[in-house]
């Protein structure tokens, strides 16, 4: 389970499986529910994305939206093309280690990143500088 879409701190965690079991005696009693016993787990990632968007959401924006577990650290994001083409970096700096950015969708050189056919997804690598641990880079 890839936990980085979660906050940190500590989690239960319960799996849950129904199916149809039609019952002609008891018209009522159409699924049967069974679920495990729940576990307990504690989070503890240095970044983690729990608004994460995977889709472009408005006309032309892509917002990104992830925490650090740093505070006071100066942050970057490096966008990549489907083929690895370095695009644009975003950048900025955080105090209480909530990171929202937003990319209009131009690379570098300023040109329009939203045809779909030439530009299917795009990935990002982002790195956070904490100062007395040099960096961290995380890849989502």
């Amino acid at each position: 389970m890839d936990t980085c879409f979660l906050e940190n701190g500590r989690h239960t965690l319960q799996i849950e499986g129904s199916w149809l079991n039609p019952n002609p005696k008891n018209p009522n009693f159409i699924y049967d529910v069974r679920r495990s016993a729940p576990i307990f787990i504690t989070v503890s990632n240095e970044i983690y994305y729990p608004d994460w968007e995977s889709e472009i959401g408005e006309a032309g924006i892509s917002a990104y939206f992830f925490k650090t577990s740093h505070t006071n650290v100066d942050w970057h994001i490096d966008i990549y093309d489907a083929r690895g083409k370095f695009v644009q970096r975003l950048s900025g700096h955080t105090m209480d280690g909530k990171i929202e950015a937003y990319w209009h969708m131009k690379d570098a050189k300023g040109v329009l990143r939203t045809n779909a056919d030439k530009d299917p997804e795009f990935s990002s690598v982002v790195t956070v500088e904490d100062r007395t641990n040099k960096w961290t880079k995380v890849q989502k």
